[in-house]
């Protein structure tokens, strides 16, 4: 084109005008299965009660460090606006790390983007803290952002595995299964740490989450401890039918899902985490956990496991055998008080049913109601609209 005027110029080196602009905006905040008040409830009974005992074990205010969390947030990121809020009453900061799925919606993308620039803003969280646009199982992934990321973030006090996916409902192909991800998150930390930490693992526990071959070598590490333990076989043994040995115990409870089923699954899952700890003298000690269920008919079966679990390492003693120098006794001598294995044992098999907790008592599930509310509206929420608000929601989703 011929060149004349500043008009002809403009035309000339700006883009042609676009027919249609598409404005991508924020997903629409519709309440989700997980803003239920029992939610609340394992947020508050499990999540914040022992991310306060870490800060307090790891002596984290003295140390004037931060505390570090890593996480897999959904597109709001409440879990860290409430770690945020802990960190600010115990007056330490926070250091995250989050992972989120990498093909997302790009209305998903923005509004956890709004969502974490408004979590940046918070005075307590130290910069370099961050969203990975990619998932968790990434971090097996040598070079990959998420390995990187992951290994800048330095270690964690705690890491919060809240997922929707089964963890082994695949045969073991070593690559993209969440307990892989978990194994390599836990190495990862033993290697690394010499500090105590927490592991918060919440996924579904139902028969068609686990697969044959994961089932079968679950099984078979409870075989193994009932054959080596007496005190493990008289301890199980209370949770058979009169009459049953172990292999028809889980003949029966195999089929169909039920409370006995997810807390075999849980002690298979318990002991496998000891069973690799105690090579590397770490020592695993699960926590009281929770469950419930998520099924949309009856009969309401629980098979949603949030599960807490503390990794301490043990006390590593250096022995002269030359006799160049002298052997102190033990400080506290070698009782490390009830074997881990029963302790398995006994807490999967008292797995508490949040359901049955907050439907058999009304001022405890009012308060979380209220707790969930005040979550939400802080993020925006239509949580007081008479007509689309939280109580409708509810009422029609309980």
């Amino acid at each position: 084109m011929s060149i004349e005027t500043e008009q002809d110029l403009e035309t000339y080196v700006q883009p042609p005008e676009p027919d249609h602009i598409d404005l991508v905006t924020p997903t629409r905040l519709e309440f989700k299965p997980w803003h239920k008040p029992r939610k609340q409830f394992v947020r508050k009974e499990q999540w914040i009660r022992h991310i306060k005992g870490i800060i307090d074990k790891n002596d984290i205010r003295n140390r004037a460090r931060p505390f570090n969390y890593l996480t897999l947030p959904g597109p709001d990121l409440l879990d860290l606006r409430l770690v945020a809020d802990i960190c600010e009453l115990e007056d330490v900061k926070l250091r995250y790390l989050g992972f989120c799925k990498a093909d997302e919606e790009e209305s998903d993308r923005l509004r956890r983007n709004v969502s974490e620039f408004d979590i940046s803003r918070i005075e307590r969280v130290v910069s370099g803290s961050k969203v990975v646009s990619a998932p968790i199982q990434d971090i097996q992934r040598k070079k990959s952002e998420a390995h990187v990321a992951l290994f800048q973030g330095g270690t964690y006090d705690a890491i919060n595995i809240d997922a929707c996916s089964p963890i082994a409902n695949q045969d073991n192909d070593g690559t993209g299964r969440l307990i892989e991800t978990i194994r390599h998150l836990a190495k990862y930390q033993i290697d690394n740490c010499r500090d105590p930490w927490m592991l918060f693992l919440t996924s579904p526990i139902q028969t068609d989450s686990i697969s044959d071959q994961s089932f079968t070598s679950i099984c078979a590490q409870i075989q193994n401890n009932k054959d080596n333990s007496s005190e493990f076989a008289d301890e199980i043994v209370n949770q058979f039918n009169q009459g049953e040995d172990l292999q028809e115990y889980i003949n029966r409870i195999s089929g169909q899902n039920s409370k006995e089923f997810l807390s075999l699954i849980c002690l298979g899952l318990t002991k496998w985490l000891i069973h690799l700890s105690e090579q590397v003298h770490y020592r695993v000690k699960i926590m009281k956990s929770f469950c419930y269920s998520t099924f949309q008919h009856e009969p309401f079966t629980p098979n949603l496991a949030s599960l807490c679990f503390l990794f301490e390492p043990r006390t590593m003693t250096m022995s002269d055998k030359t006799g160049l120098t002298v052997n102190l006794p033990l400080i506290g001598g070698s009782n490390i008080g009830i074997d881990d294995h029963i302790r398995a044992l006994r807490k999967t098999n008292e797995i508490v049913n949040v359901d049955d907790v907050l439907n058999g008592d009304e001022h405890l599930r009012t308060q979380m109601i209220e707790e969930t509310k005040s979550l939400l509206r802080q993020v925006g929420y239509p949580v007081d609209d008479p007509a689309t608000g939280y109580n409708v929601w509810l009422a029609n989703n309980s």
